[in-house]
């Protein structure tokens, strides 16, 4: 059994997530990255009480990737392994086809997955979309919707043309919202991230949060998961950046992985002047993905751009994963 901290996110408002690609926004990310989480609170942190240990302070806690919910059902990524499923009185063919859509799982199954054992599941629990399987059957609403607003550019100048470009945003029923675990042994760690949860509650997470978007109420409750006790892998739960020292011994045993680049512009620098510049760009495992080891450690990175400026600060990226215990059936491969 292992046991977290659950942060519930319940938006009042509209969630844009951008992908970094300039100013390309009329297709939003549908995924809030775990650097995204804790780039955010660091940076709230920053405004109650400076930037002092500022570093230290994001390598003393992991946050997953925040994942959606609906009332009491949490759902997480399919792990990047065939699955072990059995569909009852259905075509096996037929279940394929649906397990190519699949991307989230409720606990209660995910849990059962975790073991390596067979899971027999029924073709109404997956939702309509596909994206979705439910432990029971499936509900007929979509609980996150994504809608396309136009907008307009006008120039500061005066002079020029007015030009319109659209925004992608997602909107969240009233009983759902995203959510993601917290990993935060020291206590006085965990209330200044508490304090910086409140503070981003006002003031928003994502992107395009001068215009209203991304306000919430967080919840904040403990979660035992239960996870097998002796498995020779590790599922990933969040971007991680591993350690120079730990990559080789990842590529052994057939990980099963993508990578993600991350980037994009400094927004959040207490300076308007930096905030033209790109920091350096990472590339991650992303969520999902699959290694053979007894732990994933990750590192905390400075990305900072090359810019000379002393006043430019420092840039901190999180890669420090939120990994749990997975157990891979030797009939079922990578």
């Amino acid at each position: 059994m292992a046991s977290f901290r659950c942060v519930k996110l319940r938006f009042a408002a509209p969630l844009h997530l951008g992908r970094g690609v300039g100013e390309t926004y009329d297709t939003g990310s549908r995924l809030l990255h775990s650097d995204t989480i804790s780039s955010a609170i660091a940076s709230a942190r920053v405004q109650l009480m400076g930037d002092k240990n500022l570093k230290q302070f994001l390598e003393s806690f992991r946050v997953s990737s925040a994942f959606p919910f609906f009332k009491e059902s949490l759902f997480f990524p399919k792990p990047m392994v065939k699955l072990n499923f059995g569909i009852e009185n259905e075509d096996e063919t037929r279940l394929g086809k649906q397990l190519k859509k699949l991307e989230y799982i409720e606990k209660a199954l995910f849990e059962k997955l975790l073991t390596g054992k067979k899971v027999q599941v029924q073709s109404g629990q997956f939702s309509k979309n596909g994206k979705y399987l439910w432990a029971e059957k499936a509900p007929d609403k979509e609980f996150i919707t994504a809608e396309v607003q136009q907008r307009v550019t006008v120039p500061r100048d005066g002079q020029g043309e007015s030009k319109p470009y659209y925004v992608e945003r997602l909107f969240f029923d009233a009983d759902a919202g995203l959510f993601f675990l917290l990993d935060c042994p020291d206590n006085q760690i965990f209330r200044e991230i508490e304090l910086a949860l409140k503070y981003l509650e006002d003031s928003g997470i994502g992107t395009d949060r001068s215009v209203g978007n991304g306000f919430f109420n967080a919840e904040i409750a403990n979660l035992e998961f239960a996870v097998p006790e002796k498995a020779e892998y590790r599922m990933n739960l969040s971007l991680y950046c591993p350690t120079r020292e730990e990559l080789p011994g990842l590529m052994e045993g057939e990980p099963a992985y993508l990578l993600e680049k991350r980037g994009g512009f400094i927004a959040g620098a207490a300076n308007e002047q930096f905030r033209h510049l790109r920091k350096k760009s990472v590339y991650m495992f992303t969520e999902g993905s699959v290694f053979k080891a007894s732990e994933l450690q990750g590192k905390v990175l400075d990305i900072r751009p090359q810019w000379d400026d002393e006043k430019l600060h420092p840039v901190y990226r999180s890669g420090k994963p939120v990994g749990i215990p997975i157990i891979i059936n030797q009939e079922q491969p990578l």
